[in-house]
């Protein structure tokens, strides 16, 4: 079983209390631009996780590649 990264740690980390912030408390009725904020770190996170994402299929591609290349 792979260990988790702390990037991606810190990415459920990041979107678990941005709901939890959203649903359970009234901060973001408060402060929108807090809540802005927090969205557009959302889409941050968001993006990340695709380039990773992206990254590691082209890691498998590549050495799928390889092997049958040889």
């Amino acid at each position: 079983m792979r260990r988790m990264s702390r990037r991606r740690i810190g990415r459920v980390v990041y979107l678990l209390a941005f709901i939890v912030v959203q649903q359970f408390t009234g901060v973001f009725t408060t402060y929108p631009t807090l809540e802005l904020i927090g969205i557009i770190g959302v889409a941050i996170v968001g993006l990340d996780a695709l380039v990773c994402a992206v990254r590691g299929w082209r890691s498998i591609d590549g050495s799928l590649l390889d092997d049958s290349i040889e």
